[in-house]
């Protein structure tokens, strides 16, 4: 929670008996933030319409036949895909986004995400059964994509929001980790250039709201689609 006094947040207080003091406070702690709930009260999250599964794989032809490439191979006729980018010379990174009223994963075993990816990609090009043959299935994740509609501010007082704490969309426009990078410089260029934390906020706000409220709008539109 928050230490205040006179109604201003002097502190924070963690779990662990831990206080720190400062002069403003950011919140980074993602889409389920405490620190957004804690200024702005419950917000309601969208309710899952897609889930994605995220995983890597090793194999170094694949990596370097693919190298600075990000490949996407949408179904088109039931909300199904399958993605995968090289993140060095022998690893990729993969997803499979799927409408879980086609099927769902029974739990997130190894054994049984394998089968499930298998049967539901059955019909996908073989390069997908070669990534997931190399793929350490222990270390993947089943993600339940969600989102929520654009706040009013990005801060209350001397606490700000960034990345997914301030907003959050859906995963199909693959800018998530962007607009917190985008988010952290901006926010820093405003509070180097203003005079006092509340008119950088506010500038901070002016910049990225209408650009993340567009991802927002956007990244909707991909789900219905």
């Amino acid at each position: 929670h928050f230490v205040r006094e006179r109604g201003r947040v002097v502190a924070a207080a963690f779990s662990n008996g831990d206080v720190e003091y400062g002069d403003i406070f950011i919140g980074a702690d993602g889409a389920n933030s405490k620190v957004r709930e804690a200024i702005f009260g419950h917000i309601d999250l969208s309710p899952v319409a897609v889930k994605e599964i995220v995983g890597s794989s090793c194999n170094r032809k694949l990596a370097q036949r693919y190298a600075h490439t990000f490949v996407k191979i949408q179904e088109a006729t039931r909300g199904l895909a399958f993605g995968m980018i090289p993140t060095d010379e022998k690893e990729s990174v993969w997803f499979m986004q799927y409408d879980p009223r086609i099927a769902d994963a029974v739990s997130d075993e190894p054994g049984d995400i394998r089968a499930f990816c298998l049967d539901m990609l059955r019909d996908f090009p073989a390069v997908v059964k070669e990534v997931l043959s190399a793929a350490d299935l222990s270390k993947t994740y089943i993600w339940n994509t969600k989102d929520f509609d654009l706040l009013p501010s990005f801060h209350s007082d001397n606490v700000v929001l960034l990345g997914d704490a301030a907003h959050l969309t859906l995963p199909f426009t693959s800018a998530g980790t962007t607009n917190a990078i985008i988010g952290a410089k901006t926010l820093s260029a405003c509070l180097e250039k203003a005079g006092n934390p509340e008119t950088a906020f506010r500038e901070y706000y002016r910049l990225r709201s209408s650009i993340v409220g567009e991802h927002i709008r956007l990244g909707r539109k991909l789900r219905e689609d």
